[in-house]
């Protein structure tokens, strides 16, 4: 059954209603359709549309469609409707005008009457049988066919694309139809048959933005991000106030690391209505590195809807990118708490009690996070760092390991899991998961020098050396490879080449500003409590490491 509520949601927008902001681009699925709530201030076409139900309303139901046409006409010549309009709005629209003009065939204009009698008026819930039964009687009429369509149109599936391909067998040209057909094949995500018909709109009415706007989206989702932004720019060359096409545009740009253009696309959707861009120019700022700016508006966000879990989501991060965990977990909580089903949120606050200390809290948070969505890589080797962390190896060990049997290629995984066994004194399945993640990525300089430290371990010095070298190749600041290359040159016999080494790198890291690691005087130590080459290792720490770093 049509419903009615929603057709006249739909053309009372055009007269009272006002934008809706638009939601987190980085977060929810877009529409396809854009936004048709944009502000109108059209109270003498409101009056109009007004008068002309409360004539059908009387039972003057021709008189209702004229006075309601006029409205209609008047809103038109604006070009608002003409240029912005979906399938929904246009085709009601064209229902009115044909009546109208009398373009109609008498039991054509009688069944048009009553159906939109039925819309407005009466309810009618057995229109639908009327229509299917002209058209059994008539079964090439295009208007009866078109009425049929709409009616179905608000519950889409074998009815309605059965119906639509006959409606455009009979009139291939037919605007509205094609823009249904493309809405339908968008809604299933099926975007290359979508946008030929699009194009085929786009021909037969060139000064269309609606369609630009949503070609544009399905040029997006093909992947095609270049085509998305012409048709979008196009969209707002034709209609400059249709806040939609800056949305898209703006996310597109976003979604395309370009976010100084993302951001000037948002500002102009500000422009139209400023409420309206407020979490995507902070999801641009934050994106951009200007956290103050990012936080003003995400604070901003949250004033104008306290509800919306993911803007505590973007403060939360904003307050984590500060290495304010605390303040962090407190707004990932108030996200968790509008919307606690969300695996993001949990998997946020998992990361801020990890970096906060709070080790059994994240895994709390990371096994909620496991338990609500199947994309568990990610979840399941940060449970390997918690278990790491807390020396439980042999569990830290299963995780990397099942994170590895989801994502064979997850480096960060191979890492966690050399660590561990490493920490096992396991060298050997050490050196072989090394060796798996260098296969995947050659310039890896985390494994390469971690490598070399496995390598050290067994006493393979020259490798130490050599691996710890091409490290620091691709990773210039690695200032634990550059201690481990004088250790292991140390432990070779080679003293006063470890004292020129010992040296450089420690000139290197002040001029440079590294940060000299702990480690780098504890392996000297720890040979001096093995009582290996005690006497260097503790002239390299008096006359080098005099001063804890």
């Amino acid at each position: 059954m049509l419903k009615t509520i929603t057709l006249l949601f739909i053309i009372s927008l055009y007269f009272f209603g006002e934008v809706k902001a638009a939601m987190p681009a980085d977060t929810v699925p877009r529409s396809p359709f854009g936004n048709n709530n944009l502000q109108q201030q059209f109270s003498d076409k409101a009056h109009l549309f007004r008068q002309g139900m409360a004539y059908m309303e009387q039972d003057s139901v021709e008189k209702g469609i004229n006075v309601m046409a006029t409205a209609l006409k008047l809103v038109q010549e604006e070009k608002k409707l003409l240029q912005t309009g979906n399938y929904h709005v246009l085709e009601l629209i064209s229902f009115f005008d044909l009546l109208h003009k009398n373009q109609l065939s008498p039991s054509e204009k009688a069944l048009g009457s009553a159906f939109l009698e039925a819309i407005f008026v009466t309810r009618d819930k057995s229109i639908q049988k009327k229509i299917a039964t002209y058209i059994k009687r008539n079964p090439g009429s295009v208007f009866t066919n078109r009425l049929k369509v709409y009616t179905l149109s608000y519950s889409p599936g074998k009815a309605l694309n059965a119906a639509l391909a006959k409606l455009l067998t009979l009139d291939s040209l037919l605007v509205n139809a094609n823009v249904l057909q493309a809405e339908q094949f968008f809604n299933q995500q099926q975007y290359a048959p979508g946008i030929k018909h699009l194009s085929r709109v786009i021909r037969l009415a060139p000064a269309y933005a609606y369609a630009y706007n949503l070609r544009g989206y399905g040029y997006y989702h093909l992947n095609q991000p270049e085509k998305a932004i012409v048709d979008y720019n196009q969209t707002i060359r034709l209609y400059p106030q249709f806040a939609p096409a800056f949305k898209n545009l703006g996310d597109v740009y976003y979604d395309s690391d370009q976010y100084q253009q993302a951001l000037a696309s948002f500002k102009q959707l500000s422009g139209l209505n400023p409420e309206a861009a407020l979490y995507d120019l902070a999801l641009c700022f934050k994106a951009l590195k200007q956290p103050d700016s990012a936080l003003y508006y995400v604070e901003k966000a949250i004033a104008r809807k306290p509800d919306d879990a993911w803007a505590y989501n973007l403060k939360g991060d904003l307050n984590y990118g500060k290495d304010k965990y605390s303040l962090a977990i407190q707004d990932y909580s108030q996200a968790i708490a509008l919307d606690p089903k969300e695996r993001a949120f949990y998997v946020d606050r998992a990361d801020a009690y990890y970096y906060a200390g709070t080790l059994d809290y994240a895994i709390e948070d990371f096994m909620q996070a496991y338990r609500l969505n199947n994309k568990k890589e990610y979840v399941i080797k940060r449970l390997g760092d918690c278990y790491y962390d807390l020396r439980q190896y042999e569990k830290a060990i299963a995780y990397c390991q099942e994170a590895l049997q989801l994502d064979p290629e997850y480096l960060s995984a191979y890492m966690r899991l050399a660590l561990s066994y490493t920490r096992r004194q396991q060298h050997t399945l050490a050196e072989q998961t090394y060796q798996r993640a260098l296969k995947i990525d050659s310039t890896y300089a985390g494994a390469l020098g971690n490598l070399g430290w496995t390598y050290y371990c067994t006493d393979e010095f020259k490798k130490c050396i050599d691996y710890s070298y091409q490290a620091l190749k691709y990773e210039p600041d690695a200032t634990y490879a550059m201690f481990n290359i004088a250790l292991a040159t140390l432990r070779l016999g080679e003293f006063e080449k470890a004292k020129a080494l010992y040296s450089q790198f420690i000139q290197l890291c002040k001029k440079s500003g590294y940060v000299i690691e702990e480690g780098a005087r504890a392996d000297l130590q720890e040979l001096v409590t093995k009582g290996i080459q005690v006497q260097e290792a503790r002239y390299i720490i008096d006359n080098f490491f005099s001063e804890k770093p």
